[in-house]
C-alpha cells in the first residue's frame, strides 16, 4: 500500500470550527472506503462552519486520496498514532491537529475501531468527542459513557448498548455516512457500460458475498491455517445456500424482463465469487444477458454505475446504502456473520427488501421480490424516497447536536 504523505493542505481559518475525524478506511472494499468521503459530505452539509482533519485508520492509497482529494479539495489529512497516554504522536502534523480541534468525531465503521484514538485523545486534551453511525459490539463503555452523543446505525446496536451499560441519554439511531456518498466517476462507468453493451435504465445489479471475507486471499498470500482456515471451509460450506435464491433471481429477470443483469463487486474477493456462483451455474439462454465484472473498481465508478441502474440485490451492505443515498432502489440479503448492521433497512423503512438468508423459509420471496423492485418502477422509486428522506431529516437532527457542541445555532 503507497503510503501518504502527512499533510496535504495548510491553512485553516483561525475563525472556523475544526473538527477531527477518525476515519474508518479501506482500499479492498468500495464500501468501506465510502465511509469517509460520506462523513465529509454529511460535515460540508450539515456543518458548513468546520474544517475538517481526517485521521485514517490505514495510510489512504494515493487513487483513493486523488478521489477525495477531488471532491473535498479543503480536507487536511493526517497520519500517525499517538500513544495510550495521549502524550505523545508519531508526527508533528498529528500533534497539530490535536490540540487545534474543537471536536474529535468517530465516523461510521463496522465497530468501535478508533475507541483507543478518542481515549488517548481525550487523556491529553479533556476535548469533547462523539460516535456516529457505528454497530455496536460491546467494546469501549467507559468511552461511550463520556461521549458527548453515541449514534448507533441500527436500532439492534441501540437496544444493545442501553441493556448494557444502562440509561443512556444521548444515545440514538443514526444512519452510517455511507448515505451521504457523492463520487462520481460518470466517464469510467460510461465506458464499461458502453464496452459490455450495457444501456442506461436497462440493467439490474446484482452483489455475491462470501460468509466470512477471505482477507488471506484478498493480501494474495497462501492458503490459511488455523482459524482461518476453519473460517473459509465454512465460507464455502454455505456459498451455494447463500447464491442460490440470487441466481434464481436473475433467471426471473431475464426471463420476465427485457433487463440484463451486471454481476459487480464490493471488496476484492468478489469478482471470482460472482463467476463462480451466480455467473457460471447459470442456464445458457440466461447467461448471455448476463455481465460480470472482472476488475475491481473505486467507489466513485460504482456510484456512478449504480446511477445508471434499475437497482441492486446485493449480499453485501454497503454498496447498497450508497444507492438508497442516491435515489436507486435496493435489497439486501443478510446473515449473521455481518453483525446487526442489515438490521437499518428495516430502521428506514425497507423491511419488505431485507431478508435473513438465516431463515431458509425466506429464500423462495427474493426472485420475486427482486423483480418487483424491477418491474414496479414508480412504487420502488416512491419506497426509495421516502427511506431517503427518513435518512436525510435523521443526519440533520443528529448534526444540530454536533452543532450545538461547536457552539454554533442549529439548522
Amino acid at each position: 500500500m503507497a503510503e501518504t504523505p502527512r499533510r496535504f493542505f495548510v491553512g485553516h481559518s483561525p475563525v472556523r470550527k475544526k473538527i477531527l475525524l477518525c476515519a474508518s478506511t479501506s482500499s479492498s472494499n468500495v464500501g468501506s472506503i465510502a465511509h469517509a468521503p460520506g462523513t465529509l459530505a454529511m460535515l460540508e452539509k450539515y456543518v458548513p462552519e468546520a474544517d475538517v482533519f481526517v485521521w485514517p485508520s490505514r495510510p489512504l492509497t494515493k487513487p483513493i486520496f486523488k478521489m477525495l482529494q477531488a471532491r473535498f479539495p479543503r480536507m487536511t489529512v493526517v497520519d500517525g498514532d499517538i500513544t495510550s497516554n495521549g502524550q505523545e504522536t508519531s508526527n508533528t502534523d498529528l500533534g497539530s491537529a490535536i490540540e487545534e480541534a474543537d471536536f474529535v468525531l468517530h465516523g461510521s465503521a463496522g465497530g468501535f475501531s478508533s475507541a483507543s484514538k478518542l481515549d488517548s485523545v481525550h487523556n491529553r486534551t479533556g476535548k469533547p468527542y462523539g460516535i456516529y453511525g457505528i454497530t455496536y459490539e460491546g467494546e469501549g463503555n467507559s468511552i461511550l459513557r463520556n461521549a458527548k452523543f453515541a449514534y448507533f446505525r441500527d436500532s439492534v446496536s441501540v437496544g444493545q448498548m442501553k441493556k448494557e451499560i444502562g440509561d443512556f441519554t444521548k444515545v440514538d439511531f443514526a444512519p452510517d455516512t455511507a448515505f451521504a456518498i457523492d463520487l462520481f466517476d460518470n466517464a469510467s462507468a460510461i465506458k464499461f457500460l458502453r464496452e459490455h453493451d450495457l444501456e442506461e435504465g436497462k440493467f439490474v445489479c446484482a452483489i455475491p458475498k462470501y460468509r466470512i471475507t477471505p482477507r488471506w486471499k484478498i493480501a494474495g498470500k497462501p492458503a490459511p491455517e488455523g482459524r482461518d482456515k476453519k473460517n473459509w471451509q465454512y465460507s464455502m460450506s454455505m456459498k451455494d445456500h447463500d447464491h442460490k435464491p440470487l441466481r434464481q433471481a436473475i433467471v426471473s429477470i431475464v426471463k420476465n424482463t427485457d433487463l440484463k443483469v451486471l454481476i459487480v463487486p464490493e471488496d476484492k474477493s468478489q469478482m471470482e465469487l460472482g463467476k463462480e456462483m451466480l455467473l457460471d451455474p447459470l442456464p445458457f439462454d440466461v447467461r448471455n444477458r448476463v455481465v460480470l465484472r472482472e476488475n475491481f473498481w473505486l467507489t466513485d465508478e460504482a456510484v456512478s454505475t449504480f446511477l445508471r441502474s434499475v437497482g441492486l440485490f446485493s449480499l453485501e451492505m454497503h454498496c447498497p446504502i450508497m444507492c438508497i443515498g442516491q435515489g436507486v432502489p435496493a435489497i439486501v440479503c443478510r446473515f449473521k456473520e455481518q453483525t446487526t448492521k442489515g438490521f437499518m433497512w428495516k430502521d428506514i423503512g425497507l423491511e419488505d427488501w431485507l431478508f435473513d438468508m438465516d431463515e431458509d423459509s425466506m429464500h423462495p420471496l427474493i426472485p420475486q421480490t427482486v423483480l418487483d423492485m424491477c418491474v414496479n418502477r414508480s412504487e420502488s422509486l416512491e419506497k426509495v424516497a421516502c427511506a431517503r428522506n427518513l435518512v436525510r431529516e435523521t443526519m440533520k437532527k443528529r448534526m444540530n447536536v454536533l452543532r450545538r457542541e461547536l457552539g454554533l445555532s442549529t439548522i
